[in-house]
């Protein structure tokens, strides 16, 4: 081989080296989920046959990027038929604690854990099948961060022709590793302010509800008064790392969610003496509480005798 043809074969081997410790970092606040559940295959089978104890087991993934804090419940069956649950713990009690970590920038996928439920299950003389569908239900408190860059633009309309890096529009966003979502933000510039219409929607498949009201979530409970449904608590905006104040209206820092939307505004006052326009960072922090479920049928039936 040439020494001409050597050398080559060293560039593109370097290049490929250096392309490989260039791998760009993985988006961990993407997605459109908080917490995924399933029930572990054959725990609880499709067809127990009484008498005696059966596990009941679920799979529980964090795959959005807050840590989600709550309780997992198991619910729809008959205490007669399948009695003496005991959670994980070995407590008899239908529940068990969630502290799930989200994903992060070492880890890509999320935390996984299990929880391992035990019951006994039997029939009365009179009864030779028992057929339920099994429901497990999470209730838990998320937090969606939304951020972006938008343009601050300190004269939008005005009559002077001057260069400038951007210019104020709409932003439209993805997903943000949550199952609320800021999804679009709409700029409205006055004298010395901007005006930012914020849209935020629903876009898991649970529910939506008030955070920290757990006891009207879980399926034993008096369950959710209309006042906590749907919603959410706007915990802060910030432009730039300044405040945009947030105009709620009477809701005492909460926004209500209609048919799974709602859009709320805040105002930014642009810093004294500045006339070019810059891009800055919007951030938006948002917090509630979420109710994601699974269920699977069951039939509980006697040997043929």
């Amino acid at each position: 081989m040439s020494k001409g043809a050597a050398a080559i074969i060293l560039v593109f081997a370097a290049i490929a080296i250096a392309g490989c410790g260039q791998q760009s970092a993985p988006d961990t606040r993407s997605g459109t989920r908080g917490l995924e559940m399933s029930f572990i295959q054959g725990n609880p089978p499709d067809r127990f046959i009484v008498p005696g104890e059966m596990g009941i087991s679920l799979q529980i993934k964090n795959t959005g990027w807050a840590t989600a804090e709550g309780n997992v419940y198991l619910s729809g069956f008959d205490p007669s038929v399948l009695s003496d649950l005991r959670n994980p713990n070995g407590a008899g009690i239908p529940y068990d604690g969630l502290g799930i970590r989200g994903k992060s920038v070492g880890d890509s996928q999320g935390e996984i854990a299990w929880k391992d439920f035990k019951v006994n299950a039997r029939l009365s003389d009179e009864v030779d099948v028992y057929r339920t569908r099994i429901l497990a239900t999470a209730c838990y408190n998320y937090e969606t961060i939304a951020s972006t860059m938008v343009c601050v633009d300190p004269t939008p309309f005005g009559v002077t022709e001057r260069q400038k890096v951007c210019t104020s529009a709409p932003v439209s966003l993805s997903s943000q590793g949550a199952p609320v979502a800021v999804t679009r933000i709409e700029p409205s510039n006055a004298a010395g302010k901007i005006r930012f219409t914020i849209h935020v929607q629903n876009v898991g498949p649970g529910l939506v509800y008030q955070v920290d009201h757990e006891d009207g979530c879980q399926p034993y409970g008096p369950g959710l008064k209309f006042e906590e449904l749907n919603q959410i608590r706007v915990e802060s905006v910030t432009i730039g790392g300044q405040p945009c104040n947030v105009d709620l209206g009477n809701n005492e820092g909460f926004i209500k969610l209609i048919d799974g939307r709602k859009s709320f505004l805040c105002t930014y006052s642009i810093p004294g003496g500045q006339n070019a326009a810059f891009n800055s960072p919007i951030i938006i922090r948002l917090r509630y509480g979420y109710r994601d479920s699974v269920s699977k049928d069951l039939e509980i039936a006697k040997i043929p005798r």
